[in-house]
Formats: C-alpha cells, sequence, structure tokens
C-alpha cells in the first residue's frame, strides 16, 4: 500500500510504500480495549488504603453501659463513629496487568489502520529544526490542518524538537520506538515523518519476525 507523503505546507511531496500487515488491519475493537485497560491498570499505583477495625486506637471501655438501655452494643471502633474504622473500604491491591507482546503489538497496528482509514494519520516527509521553535511546529499543524490532540512521531527525538513542542497546547512528540496502544488511541491525529514509517514496518512489519535483532517497545 502507498501512503501520501506532505511536506511542510501540506502539500503532497511524494508517496511511502508501507507494509499492509501494520497499516491495512482488521480492527477488533475488544482486543483494542483489553490492552487498553491493562495499560491504565498498569498506571494506577493501588496504594490506597482504609483502616480496618483491627488499625484503630481504641479503648475496651464502652462507650455507654450496655445493659439496661435496650439500644445496641457500641464499641468504640465502630465505622459509625469520628475516627472509627471504615467499612468495607479501599486497601493495598496490585493492579499490574501483563498482555502478551503479540497481543499489543497487533493493538497498536489496529489502532494505525483505523486511523489511516479515517485520514488522521499525515506522513510529513521529516520534522528537523536547528534550534528550538515553536512556530516551526506550529505552522505545520496548522498549514496540515491538524485540531484536536495531535501525536508527533520522529524516528530520533532530540532536545530541538521537545522543546519546539512542549509549548503547544494539545501536540505532543514522541519517539516511534516507544509507541503504545494508549499513546496512540488518546490522540486524535498522528504526523509521523517518513522515517519514522519505515522504522515502525522494519520493527513490527511482515519481516520483523525474521528478524531476531529488529526489537520494539511494544
Amino acid at each position: 500500500m502507498k501512503l501520501v507523503v506532505k511536506n511542510n505546507l501540506g502539500k503532497s511531496s511524494g508517496s511511502v510504500t508501507v507494509d499492509d500487515s501494520v497499516w491495512s488491519v482488521q480492527v477488533n475493537e475488544g482486543l483494542i480495549h483489553q490492552v487498553v485497560t491493562s495499560q491504565l491498570n498498569n498506571l494506577r499505583q493501588g496504594n490506597h488504603e482504609t483502616k480496618r477495625r483491627r488499625d484503630v486506637e481504641y479503648s475496651t471501655a464502652k462507650m455507654r453501659p450496655q445493659k439496661g438501655s435496650g439500644r445496641a452494643r457500641l464499641g468504640s471502633r465502630s465505622s459509625m463513629l469520628q475516627g472509627g474504622s471504615v467499612a468495607h473500604g479501599p486497601h493495598k491491591k496490585e493492579y499490574k496487568d501483563r498482555i502478551p507482546t503479540k497481543i499489543r503489538r497487533s493493538a497498536l497496528k489496529m489502532i494505525l489502520s483505523d486511523k489511516i482509514s479515517n485520514g488522521n494519520i499525515n506522513i510529513i516527509d521529516k520534522l528537523q529544526t536547528n534550534s528550538p521553535s515553536t512556530k516551526y511546529i506550529a505552522d505545520i499543524v496548522k498549514e496540515l490542518g491538524l485540531s484536536g490532540k495531535t501525536l508527533l512521531l520522529v524516528d530520533s527525538i532530540n532536545e530541538n524538537l521537545t522543546k519546539s513542542v512542549r509549548n503547544i497546547p494539545d501536540v505532543n512528540i514522541l519517539d516511534v520506538s516507544i509507541l503504545n496502544a494508549l499513546e496512540a488511541l488518546k490522540n486524535k491525529n498522528i504526523l509521523i515523518t517518513r522515517d519514522a514509517v519505515k522504522k515502525i514496518d522494519k520493527t513490527w512489519g511482515s519481516k520483523a519476525s525474521n528478524n531476531k535483532n529488529v526489537k520494539g517497545k511494544v
């Protein structure tokens, strides 16, 4: 499959041949949901904690006479009292969830394929600046007509590009080697360089399985 490559002015400057096993995959929403949910779970700290009855300070003396009043027995550790325990409160929990690499990569390919079919991925010849320039990136985003959250994918990130992007609302930059399903899904648009496309095909394409030295982060 061939995709159009644009220049900094949003005009077509050529094309690039991409691997159909990455960019033209049938979408399985259930699988994508499974992978993204797993990633979100792995971001949770799980250190929430409330005190049980055994954890609170207490006295063995009753709050009121146990007999004679006709009222229920009441201990000083009751969850009804200030400073008492918490009934059915949250406790520390391990949320980590491991998804097989093959499934994670499949989810990423599905997201990329879906964005390609919906016109939410633009390929640019290159992103290069000799010094930090917010205007340089902002002008490219404007010329391409990108609105909403936008992710810039480059084959090799550098300080100049990072500084050029950080002051632009809803625009982020990422090295393509650490791209994952969550990052791809939460951004409406993806702007990717030609070299980054080639790196994706080399890492996750149909020929990557025959090259044991090529390893992706996903």
